[in-house]
């Protein structure tokens, strides 16, 4: 059997801080959360799976608009005309008593998790009995208790049978006290096929349990940076889950570090940046929200460090990048490049700065002096390990330039 596993929709969220002046790029970041939705729509009509698993956070938060509202019912009364079940979870953003009216207008195909209790759920196919479900909401947006209790095979058989497959359905935290905390080792000895989680944006799965986190399927800001979407799943007697990431979402979100040293001239910046913009394009397949961090030295450490500069460059890559229908937006240019060094000029200088050549100079050449102060630095800490194959030449190098930055009081690459 093969059902759907998706969490934390958020409908209704939108991308503070975005300003743009294009109609069809503020159009789409407008409906970017809603049409990933629909798209999880689409993966459970088009492969006909057996039901979808929805694991909290389906709104944003209390009060959404009606279009909002009607996306979301709309989508459930497609998959009610396709013969596909809905388990519902709420989590913290949507939790029991935020939902109200709501609960009544949900079509017959959609089964929702108790707040106060576990519940559970049988879902027979072709008459037959063939998966017991069993899992809890949120009742209010804080649950620091754990809300594990119960949702064990043991009591899911008791009150629905035997069936050849169990999952257990939990918004949580995990570790992290405020959301529903539970451990590994309680999800474990639970001992369902399948754990349906929710909370974490990022997907994640643990398999010694086993258990799975799909994270959101919209990234919604610039730390939400990896792929978006759901898990397919695949339910076989005498074998362990197998699970399929489809991505659904609409717009990607990015952070690359990008290493400037050696770049001298604004328009190579530009084609350095437009080369890993239009790179992320290509790895996504979709628009992209991008800030890039710069890294390295150059002699454009002034030009990064003027607001109006960086604005105009993050203009001219998007404006280069946005071609073929999808686009490109730079969000920000983070600057961590420190400025060139010219050291002949700080050796005629001498004072300190001097002082630090002329020691990096000897340094360099006395390979057996490094290798022993690095592995005596590095014992203390228990990791002399790592010191092995080490390159002597460039980690004098990089101490010259750090020790350099810090006396002339330069920020560090």
């Amino acid at each position: 059997m093969t059902f759907v596993h998706a969490a934390d929709l958020h409908l209704g969220a939108s991308f503070c801080g975005l300003i743009t002046s294009s109609d069809v790029i503020g159009s789409q970041l407008v409906e970017a959360v809603s049409e990933s939705y629909r798209r999880i729509i689409d993966i459970c009509t088009t492969r006909s799976v057996d039901f979808l698993i929805l694991a909290g956070d389906s709104f944003n938060r209390d009060e959404i608009p009606y279009r909002v509202q009607r996306i979301f019912f709309d989508g459930l009364l497609r998959l009610k005309d396709a013969g596909i079940e809905v388990y519902l979870a709420m989590g913290n953003h949507d939790p029991m008593t935020s939902w109200g009216r709501r609960l009544m207008l949900l079509p017959d195909n959609v089964h929702v998790f108790d707040s106060r209790n576990a519940t559970y759920y049988l879902y027979r196919k072709e008459g037959a009995p063939l998966v017991g479900l069993a899992g809890r909401s949120y009742e209010t947006s804080r649950e620091s208790g754990d809300l594990t209790d119960g949702l064990t095979r043991t009591e899911l058989v008791q009150q629905v049978g035997e069936t050849p497959f169990t999952i257990g359905v939990l918004h949580t935290g995990m570790a992290d006290v405020n959301y529903a905390p539970c451990t590994k080792e309680t999800l474990e000895a639970a001992d369902f096929d399948y754990w349906a989680l929710g909370h974490l944006h990022k997907r994640e799965i643990f398999p010694e349990i086993p258990a799975v986190m799909p994270g959101s399927p919209q990234g919604l800001d610039i730390n939400e940076n990896s792929e978006h979407g759901c898990y397919v799943v695949t339910l076989e007697e005498q074998r362990r889950p197998q699970v399929r990431f489809v991505k659904t979402d609409v717009i990607a979100w990015e952070r690359p570090s990008v290493h400037v040293t050696g770049t001298e001239a604004p328009n190579e910046l530009l084609d350095l940046l437009v080369t890993c913009g239009e790179d992320l394009l290509k790895k996504h397949g979709t628009s992209v929200c991008v800030r890039f961090r710069l890294m390295g030295r150059s002699s454009l450490y002034n030009l990064l460090k003027d607001e109006q500069d960086v604005r105009d460059l993050c203009d001219r890559v998007a404006e280069r990048c946005s071609v073929g229908g999808l686009w490109l937006r730079v969000d920000d240019i983070e600057s961590m490049v420190a400025p060139k060094l010219d050291y002949a000029v700080l050796e005629r200088e001498g004072l300190f700065p001097g002082v630090v050549l002329e020691q990096a100079r000897n340094m360099a050449g006395d390979t057996e002096t490094v290798e022993s102060l690095i592995m005596e630095r590095f014992s203390k800490h228990g990791i002399a390990r790592c010191c092995e194959d080490i390159d002597c030449a460039t980690t004098v190098e990089v101490a010259r330039d750090l020790c350099l930055d810090r006396l002339m009081g330069e920020e560090g690459a």
